[in-house]
């Protein structure tokens, strides 16, 4: 879904595209967006498939920052940043997982992803994803990176 009222006019906005399938946390991040004044929700979808869609039809239009989460139905996150990559290189991508362990964060940076964030701290999204803009690597702290 896009958001039409979603103010872009700024070069300043962020615009940020979320891929999540499950609908109320999608809905979640969009509104911790939305109350961001340098960040606006440019679209959504419920899975990878349904992004590459809505993409496309955006033209000049495209998001700043996809936010996505690893597992999806059909296309998996890790997939869909590849493809991604592919056809907009110079979009950001950030995956939202439940998983902990190192080969999700290792996949995720590997298919280009610039962060890896845990679900359930909304709050954090949008610092995470400044930083991601600014061209840092965002990790949740709570991520097992011990050998």
């Amino acid at each position: 879904m896009i958001d039409n009222n979603a103010d872009t006019s700024s070069n300043d906005v962020i615009r940020v595209f979320i891929v999540e399938d499950h609908a109320n946390l999608r809905e979640l991040l969009g509104m911790y967006c939305r109350m961001q004044d340098d960040i606006t929700l440019s679209g959504e979808a419920a899975s990878a498939e349904e992004a590459l869609e809505i993409l496309a039809e955006l033209g000049d239009e495209l998001p700043t920052v996809g936010l996505i989460d690893l597992s999806l139905p059909g296309m998996n996150g890790i997939e869909l940043i590849t493809e991604l990559r592919l056809r907009y290189p110079n979009m950001t991508c950030l995956i939202l997982s439940g998983h902990k362990e190192r080969a999700y964060s290792q996949q995720a940076l590997k298919a280009g992803a610039c962060g890896y964030l845990l679900k359930g701290k909304p709050d954090e999204i949008a610092a995470a994803v400044r930083r991601a803009v600014a061209g840092e690597q965002v990790f949740s702290p709570e991520l097992e990176f011990s050998q």
